[in-house]
């Protein structure tokens, strides 16, 4: 007789087991989604879950709470609102619940690019003037040295105001007159004919004349 090992190498020679990769794996009932699946049937009855099922619908479920749901509101989501009598397909139920009720990702996520489009800030492309008294813009009316028609006609209808005194005592420098040709119209101008129009005569100091 010959020595195995001799005459068939191959096959005297122990062949080596396949690897068991499925053992990487975590395995399905150490998953926050397997056991919040397993649990369903201690609040609902109607929504019991074999093992195999609940390790089918796992992947779907810890979906949930990466997305920061908390146990109670994933029970609350997949038990509430359930149709009458009885459930004949449990884990269908339960997979399209878990599908359409997926809840959205958290907002602290890596921002998607219209995110980052959106971020970015703004070019100023125009400037629009606006009158100095009532914010009417230049595109609806005429602007003439910062102010509207209709608040030139009120400052022009106003004589100028003789409080040269008045600044001095202030230490300010006293207004300017308009020009002659009415190219400009000051703001000390018109604030001072509101006044004259609006305010009694006892706020208004009188003129030099009358002291």
């Amino acid at each position: 007789a010959r020595p195995v090992w001799l005459a068939e190498p191959d096959e005297a020679r122990p062949r080596p087991r396949p690897e068991n990769r499925v053992a990487d794996r975590p395995a399905a009932g150490s998953t926050p989604g397997y056991r919040a699946l397993a649990r369903l049937a201690r609040t609902e009855p109607r929504l019991t879950l074999s093992a195999a099922e609940c390790g089918a619908l796992a992947p779907l479920a810890d979906q949930w709470f990466e997305r920061g749901v908390r146990l109670d509101h994933f029970t609350l989501a997949l038990t509430s609102g359930l149709p009458q009598g009885p459930i004949h397909s449990p884990a269908a139920f339960v997979r399209s619940r878990l599908e359409k009720k997926m809840p959205p990702l958290p907002a602290d996520t890596a921002p998607g690019p219209d995110d980052q489009a959106g971020a970015q800030p703004g070019r100023v492309t125009r400037v629009i003037m606006v009158c100095t008294t009532c914010d009417q813009d230049e595109t609806t009316v005429q602007l003439v040295g910062g102010l509207c028609p209709d608040c030139r006609a009120l400052g022009d209808d106003v004589p100028w105001p003789d409080w040269d005194d008045e600044y001095r005592d202030l230490g300010l420098p006293a207004p300017r007159p308009p020009r002659a040709d009415g190219s400009e119209v000051l703001l000390g101008q018109l604030a001072a004919g509101l006044l004259r129009r609006d305010v009694p005569a006892t706020f208004l100091p009188g003129p030099r004349d009358a002291r």
